[in-house]
């Protein structure tokens, strides 16, 4: 006749960042290292593919001061859910940073980016890649001029500024990148 149904009514939704409450254990010497293992993998894992989806493709990215600021303001936000310090506690960026042993996202960027400069400085003459960097780092002509409605910032311009820190120019950097040993320990 009539089927009986169970209804089950939710009393907590989890957000995609939040977990679910912490076991409970009286001490951590009690909790079994797969569940310690667990918790750790369960407050990481979220960060890993946030890095891993945001980080994709940036190595091509021109990127300017502005943005650069807001890559670090979300990278920063996403460590806040992740580690549920609310927005109300004074926790600086820096001890956040320190405590977590996480750089920050706009230097992630900057290192993929000379990692794909240094690849393509070290590619064969014959490639197109290689050409392409090889004339854009030679002499424009005097006469040359952005067209109009071109952004300012290239990705050359850059890997110019990224390569301020290490006091190198771009031709130099062209020269050391082709020993790949020398390249790594500049970036």
């Amino acid at each position: 006749m009539h089927e009986k149904k169970t209804v089950k009514f939710i009393t907590k939704l989890y957000f995609r960042f939040d977990r679910p409450p912490p076991r409970q254990r009286t001490s951590p010497k009690e909790q079994p290292l797969g569940l310690l293992l667990q918790d750790l993998f369960q407050a990481w894992c979220p960060f890993v593919y946030i890095l891993l989806v945001l980080l994709y493709g940036s190595n091509t990215w021109s990127v300017t001061e502005a943005s650069r600021q807001r890559l670090d303001a979300f990278g920063q936000w996403c460590l806040r859910r992740i580690l549920r310090v609310p927005c109300t506690a004074h926790v600086t960026n820096v001890s956040m940073r320190s405590q977590t042993n996480q750089p920050p996202v706009s230097s992630l960027t900057q290192q993929r980016r000379l990692k794909l400069f240094g690849r393509i400085a070290r590619d064969a003459s014959s490639e197109d890649q290689s050409r392409a960097l090889r004339a854009s780092t030679d002499r424009l002509p005097v006469d040359w001029r952005r067209a109009r409605g071109r952004p300012r910032q290239s990705w050359l311009r850059t890997i110019d500024s990224d390569l301020k820190p290490p006091n190198l120019g771009v031709h130099s950097a062209l020269r050391r990148a082709t020993d790949r040993p020398s390249w790594r320990r500049i970036v």
